[in-house]
């Protein structure tokens, strides 16, 4: 039984979904026309209509006046770009449905039906949005649609899960379905995971290995009976004539049972002690099992040899449950899941000029003073919840304390730069670990740093730390990637004061971040039923044009205590100097 993350559309949903947008390279439309596009995804919607394709695409889509389905589909093309640029990959099919049902929050197809219906009331055709070819006064420009998509392709969070939610959903939910022991039996206890990297155990296999030392020694015997579980009280019958004794990882003796080569033993019975016979040469001595049985009835077993082993000498007893023998013993695997839901808020903004203003920016700078304010308050909206999300995964990483001393005062007569920075490798590998068995999941993928220490990261060779080409400014933007850790390294600005940095005392904290294999995995999880939109105002008093900004959405830490420990901090010293 394999996990699977649940959102508000249904696990087909998205894969058909990744597998339209998964298909074709976003470098294909990066520089395309829209009517190009027909030649790819738009090829898709030709042959299939909108009732083929997945219904976060039909949906979207349908928002749009067929004669612009081009160009919508282009601003998708173009976003899913505008993504691997800012983030050095593409981005995962969940995050483009889930941004494209939130465009589609933004409107419905048709707007009087939907005011009749108590549905959201926006349409993306401002002249024939109900139908009668007579201008809809609560229309919303089809542009629209294309700036909410590529906006919010470009400001994504890039280790948030996005949801794909309604705009009717005051929350939304995310469920993951958990694998576990049933049984109290061979490494597990009721309940425990049986997922990620707690599944190694030994559960379903029928073998069963029981160490008898790793120190040597055995000229006494040693004893014992193997049960289900180690440390439980029920015995485990074992397969009779299977029974193996090994010396470092070496079989060099077996249950003599004549059942297994004759007919005169039923070989499921296992009535009765049966002896261990075998020896082993170590260093010229050979070491000969005595007076060694194993009861396969009862998992009873004694084992010693004729001499004393050499320390550090490791055996082992190999044994078989026999499952005919007590049928209900076969292990369970049960299922759970791990259900949560959260709660989306409204936010809104106006912005506002004079006429006087609005025609002097457009005459004198060629700017369009509601379009310039359309993008600036997306923007401004999602900087707002990178911070608060960043915020809170570096308290949230606490969990997953990380600490390098660079203490370069003492070792830059000594070294450069790139040669210090070289120990600090092993301090985020063994973070990114234990963030893997903490979230029994995943390591880390990102690491946000900021002041003194992205400066020191700059400094390092090529073939250290890969550079994105983009430039450090007033945005979080990826600057590279270290490359021996597997680090997509992102520039925060200390003027945020996101990331505890002090750059006098040589002090600073990086957080490190790590997305999940599925979305309700991941440490943030993302859902806007709304996209950021804005539509016009009446003139206020004095003359003054007005927009309205909305959005209805939410960004919200993982409740799940296995899945919130996707982030971790180190704390770094010592850079002053």
């Amino acid at each position: 039984m394999s996990e699977h993350s649940v959102g508000l559309i249904e696990a087909p949903q998205i894969a058909a979904t990744r597998a339209l947008f998964d298909s074709v390279e976003p470098g294909e439309f990066a520089t395309m026309a829209a009517p190009e596009v027909a030649a790819s995804l738009g090829e898709k919607l030709a042959r299939t209509g909108l009732d083929g394709l997945p219904k976060v695409v039909a949906n979207y889509l349908g928002h749009v006046p067929s004669v612009m389905h081009g160009h919508a589909l282009d601003a998708v093309s173009q976003g899913i770009a505008a993504y691997a640029a800012a983030h050095g990959r593409r981005p995962e099919g969940d995050t483009v449905a889930g941004i494209l049902s939130s465009v589609a929050g933004m409107a419905d197809k048709y707007s009087i039906e939907a005011r009749q219906a108590g549905r959201h009331i926006f349409a993306m055709d401002s002249v024939n949005a109900s139908g009668s070819g007579q201008s809809n006064n609560w229309g919303l420009h089809p542009g629209a649609v294309m700036t909410a998509v590529l906006q919010m392709a470009a400001t994504e969070i890039p280790f948030a899960g996005r949801i794909a939610a309604d705009s009717g959903f005051a929350t939304f939910r995310t469920g993951v379905l958990r694998n576990v022991a049933a049984s109290n039996f061979g490494d597990y206890a009721a309940g425990d995971s049986l997922d990620g990297v707690m599944g190694a155990g030994e559960y379903i296999d029928s073998e069963r290995v029981v160490t008898l030392t790793v120190n040597g020694g055995m000229a006494a015997a040693v004893t014992g009976v193997v049960k289900t579980r180690a440390g439980g009280s029920t015995e485990l019958p074992l397969l009779a004539g299977a029974s193996e004794i090994r010396v470092n990882g070496m079989v060099i003796g077996a249950e003599a049972n004549a059942g297994v080569y004759g007919s005169s033993v039923n070989r499921s019975s296992g009535a009765g002690a049966y002896a261990l016979a075998g020896s082993v040469q170590i260093a010229g001595t050979t070491y000969t099992l005595s007076d060694s049985t194993i009861t396969p009835s009862t998992g009873a077993y004694s084992v010693k040899f004729s001499a004393e082993l050499p320390a550090g000498t490791v055996v082992e007893l190999v044994v078989y449950a026999n499952y005919e023998a007590n049928p209900d013993l076969a292990p369970v695997i049960g299922a759970e899941v791990d259900l949560h839901e959260y709660a989306v808020t409204a936010s809104r903004a106006k912005t506002r000029a004079t006429l006087d203003a609005f025609q002097q920016a457009s005459a004198e700078l060629g700017v369009d003073l509601f379009s310039a304010a359309n993008w600036t308050v997306r923007a401004k909206y999602m900087l707002e919840r990178y911070a608060r999300v960043v915020k809170q995964l570096v308290l949230a990483g606490r969990a997953l304390p990380g600490e390098w001393d660079m203490d370069w005062a003492a070792q830059k007569d000594q070294k450069n730069i790139a040669q210090v920075m070289v120990d600090l490798f092993p301090v985020l590998a063994k973070v990114s670990t234990s963030m893997a068995v903490a979230t029994q999941d995943h390591g880390g993928d990102t690491l946000l740093v900021t002041g003194l220490f992205a400066q020191y990261l700059d400094s390092l060779p090529n073939e250290v730390f890969e550079r994105s080409g983009l430039v450090k400014g007033k945005d979080v933007v990826r600057v590279g990637r270290l490359k021996q850790v597997n680090l997509d390294v992102y520039y925060v600005p200390a003027e945020f004061g996101w990331l505890p940095n002090n750059d006098a005392a040589g002090t600073t904290t990086a957080l490190m971040v790590g997305r999940g294999t599925t979305t309700a995995k991941c440490p943030i999880i993302v859902a806007d039923p709304i996209a950021p939109m804005l539509t016009p105002l009446a003139d206020g008093q004095g003359g003054q044009m007005q927009n309205f900004f909305y959005v209805k959405g939410g960004a919200k830490l993982n409740r799940s205590t296995l899945f919130r420990q996707g982030a971790a901090t180190i704390t770094i010293t010592g850079l002053a100097g």
